[in-house]
């Protein structure tokens, strides 16, 4: 018959002991938890109180798992795998998840994200919602989106973020400019030209990030206000060779009048998160995609 004391441990006190067996060391556990260090430290003792078993001895370099300990650990980690793999099946049933993806970012990502999602939970129904930066982080804020796609930086307080894509951005222009007889593009080249540029309102960490970026490498030029629309941003580029762009190679693989040239050394760079409110489960969904990206 099982001791009553093995009734007062809760699955918490399970994945307190299994996140200070992988970190190996309390002080690196509660990084990950997010809790405070003599509470995880009481709740491991607690474990070992209510088991009547020392699952770790405390050495001056961390915590090191007892004989007993790893074997006790090892099969607790395959039941709460088990375990959390059913509660997913629950709560996946025909759940439906709102995306918001800024302009311009390569749809793929969200395929991908689509796809860890349907391991997540098989039964999921996605919208997607196009909206610009600012707009999206709103709508996480306010519950109208359970994931964005977003260009760090940016701030807002209550949101849980990583990054699924690192892009160079390169310089755009028309076909016949002047620019694009080079292979690479160095600063220097860039002096005398102007920068078609989004409003700046649209992503405004992005845009300071690039701006700041730009000028810290010599560049420093006029802004020209663009637009989301692909073929007025086209035109805009083929009627003025003052005018170039700064895009990912992705954004104009498939265009016949526009090329795209790599910055010779120093690029500045475009990164994309997956970003959620924290305690939902898009966070939890995101906690998910970082586990298993390298798998």
């Amino acid at each position: 018959m099982m001791d009553d004391s093995v009734h007062d441990i809760s699955i918490r006190h399970l994945q307190y002991a299994l996140a200070v067996a992988e970190a190996g060391s309390v002080t690196q556990a509660v990084e990950r938890l997010n809790i405070a260090q003599p509470s995880l430290s009481q709740q491991i003792l607690k474990l070992e109180q209510r088991l009547d078993t020392r699952l770790f001895e405390r050495m001056h370099a961390g915590l090191v798992e007892t004989a007993a300990g790893a074997k006790f650990l090892d099969k607790v980690s395959v039941l709460l795998t088990e375990f959390e793999d059913a509660v997913r099946e629950l709560d996946g049933a025909d759940q439906h998840w709102t995306f918001g993806i800024s302009p311009g970012i390569d749809t793929s990502l969200v395929a991908q994200v689509e796809h860890q999602l349907n391991l997540y939970s098989s039964k999921a129904n996605i919208e997607l919602i196009a909206q610009p930066s600012s707009a999206l982080i709103e709508g996480l804020l306010h519950g109208k989106l359970d994931l964005a796609f977003i260009r760090p930086p940016f701030s807002a307080d209550g949101l849980v973020s990583h990054v699924v894509a690192t892009n160079p951005l390169g310089v755009v222009m028309a076909h016949n400019h002047p620019l694009a007889r080079k292979p690479s593009i160095a600063w220097d080249d860039m002096a005398r030209y102007r920068l078609l540029w989004f409003d700046a309102d649209r992503a405004p960490g992005f845009a300071h990030h690039t701006i700041e970026w730009i000028g810290q490498h010599g560049w420093n030029p006029e802004l020209v206000r663009g637009t989301d629309r692909y073929t007025l941003f086209e035109h805009q580029l083929l009627h003025d060779h003052t005018l170039v762009a700064l895009r990912p190679a992705y954004t104009v693989q498939t265009s016949s009048t526009l090329v795209w040239r790599p910055f010779a050394h120093e690029p500045p760079i475009e990164r994309i998160a997956v970003a959620a409110v924290t305690e939902t489960r898009g966070a939890t969904l995101i906690g998910y995609i970082t586990k298993h990206e390298h798998q």
